[in-house]
């Protein structure tokens, strides 16, 4: 045996003031970043509320097909933040954040009953915070619109934990058991229209029942249903143009589990042959998982529900790696499929805990290992998984701020009149043609980035009254008709302040001082005294930028002549 009791406080210590700082920090960068404006497919949920204010959207449209998923109850979370939120994408963030704590509480809830020790759950607390809140998974914690890649995993694992409880009730008879199969496959229902992989949920629980050895009725009934739920997702559905035709599979056996194994090792980055070997190691511990459940003990609750989320992840890895493989194998190792990958992790780590480290705090010795083995193997993964998700939680920064400040750039240019293409095409994958016709109802309706209380004075001459004087700064303007018709682009510097103070909003008038247009600074990654701007006029023409300082009070950084375009 290995005695570890005296490590677990300060292990527990550690692991919760990293968990800590990885949630705050996470929060605070997903709040300093933040910019209201549609990013990516975000733009298409834009053509829904056309629809539906001109009264052409049903029900059997909440439905309808965004890529290869059927975005059911996301969609009515992304009306309710243009409804009462002004589509500043704050209630999808926050869906987002609440939806992964919820699946931190799930996994935690799941193995609580099997560790004695305090300080053991708040060791394991600490590790399942610092994974399921780590920058490593920053495209769903940025990006309201990823909230379907937290959700459908929430959803699996409300109908893994349903589902072991209806079968532990069935047992003592059926009528205790209905409710949890009915919440089980509600889950199930939910997970399938927020994400196309929810789809096998229901296929997983049956796997579930049979290693549980149910009854056949049980495992037959769970089959049917879901089989059923999937004739109905897929009726009329359009295949993805990601994933290889039938008739060239055979040609191509040897791409999915090189892309699966990727996608489970996400947490590790984008090295190919890393992510690979923990994908490896992650589908022989999930074998001996059910190994054990199979073998040991069928009757464990915590342990049965752990193994099926472990299933669902595997099970849309599976599914991920068909409908995707074709896009090439380092596509696996982008950030929005850490956290089905992290949630796989830590539901591997919460089953072998128990075992190893058993409920005195000494290794539990087994058949098939040496027992001096086991400790420090776990311990070292645990390590292993934790370090990778504090490494990108620390150097995930500089690449974050500068796609906030380019969307930054992107805000402004479109509540100027204009469209800076140039960087939308590098960080909004969107051009001027693919969103013409949507940015005039976000103008019309004051959403998004024309939410902004600055986007009133548009057109608009600024009150004489407020007589705002002469402030140290600068600014040039040179015409740039790539922008739109008539586009400038304007630079310059604001007077240095105090942090708190510091100007976070330009506008720009003309001689008549008419507003016409803006600029922000205080950018993410960029010196807090420079600032960027839009606006719409002539070569030749007089304009004046003038800064907000602090709340009340504006000064006016100069006047410029706007330059001819120069030369590329």
């Amino acid at each position: 045996m290995v005695r570890v009791g005296g490590l677990w406080p300060a292990a527990a210590a550690l692991a919760c003031a990293t968990g800590t700082a990885t949630l705050v920090a996470t929060l605070y960068v997903v709040w300093r970043l933040h910019v209201p404006l549609p990013y990516w497919d975000e733009w298409s949920s834009i053509l829904d509320l056309q629809l539906l204010d001109q009264g052409r959207y049903g029900l059997g449209d909440l439905a309808s097909q965004h890529n290869e998923h059927r975005i059911l109850f996301p969609r009515l979370v992304f009306w309710a933040d243009a409804r009462f939120f002004a589509m500043s994408g704050v209630l999808n963030l926050t869906v987002t954040v609440l939806l992964q704590m919820a699946n931190a509480a799930i996994l935690l809830t799941l193995v609580r009953r099997r560790i004695a020790r305090r300080t053991q759950i708040l060791l394991l607390a600490g590790f399942v915070t610092v994974l399921l809140f780590s920058l490593r998974q920053e495209q769903n914690f940025t990006n309201g619109f990823q909230l379907q890649f937290v959700g459908v995993y929430t959803a699996a694992a409300l109908a893994a934990v349903a589902y072991v409880r209806a079968l532990q009730r069935a047992e003592h008879g059926a009528g205790r058991s209905v409710p949890f199969f009915i919440l089980a496959a509600l889950a199930c229902g939910i997970s399938a229209y927020t994400m196309a992989n929810g789809m096998m949920a229901g296929f997983v629980l049956a796997a579930i029942a049979i290693l549980r050895g149910s009854s056949r009725w049980i495992v037959l009934t769970t089959l049917v249903l879901s089989s059923a739920l999937a004739a109905v997702y897929l009726h009329g559905y359009t295949p993805g143009e990601a994933s290889f035709p039938l008739r060239e599979v055979p040609s191509h056996l040897w791409a999915y589990p090189r892309y699966l194994t990727a996608y489970l090792g996400n947490p590790l980055g984008s090295d190919l042959r890393v992510t690979q070997a923990l994908g490896v190691l992650g589908l022989i511990l999930v074998a001996a998982s059910a190994w054990r459940v199979a073998r040991v003990d069928r009757r464990a609750g915590g342990d049965l529900a752990l193994l099926g989320i472990m299933g669902f992840v595997l099970a849309t890895a599976a599914l991920t790696s068909y409908g995707r493989v074709a896009l090439g194998t380092e596509q696996a190792t982008e950030s929005r499929y850490a956290t089905p990958s992290l949630i796989f992790w830590c539901a591997l780590v919460l089953f072998w805990f128990p075992v190893v480290f058993g409920r005195e705090g000494l290794a539990t010795p087994t058949r098939l290992i040496l027992p001096r083995v086991w400790p420090p193997a776990l311990g070292a993964l645990m390590l292993l998984l934790a370090g990778a998700s504090v490494w990108f939680e620390a150097s995930t920064w500089p690449d974050l701020a500068t796609r906030s400040a380019a969307l930054r750039h992107v805000s402004d240019s479109l509540i100027s009149g204009l469209f800076d293409n140039e960087v939308a095409s590098s960080y909004e994958n969107n051009s001027a043609e693919d969103i013409a016709g949507l940015v005039p109802y976000l103008r019309s309706h004051r959403l998004a980035a024309f939410a902004d209380p600055a986007f009133a004075l548009s057109g608009q001459v600024l009150d004489p009254a407020k007589g705002a004087s002469p402030c140290p700064g600068s600014v040039t303007a040179h015409a740039e008709p790539a922008l739109g018709t008539e586009g400038v682009r304007l630079a310059g510097t604001v007077p240095k302040q105090d942090r708190g103070t510091a100007s976070t909003r330009i506008v720009i008038v003309d001689a008549s001082e008419r507003v016409v247009g803006f600029g922000s600074m205080a950018l993410p990654g960029q010196p807090r005294r420079l600032w960027n701007g839009y606006a719409q006029a002539r070569p030749g023409q007089v304009l004046e930028a003038h800064a907000s300082v602090g709340t009340d009070h504006d000064c006016t950084l100069g006047q410029v002549t706007v330059e001819a375009q120069p030369p590329a």
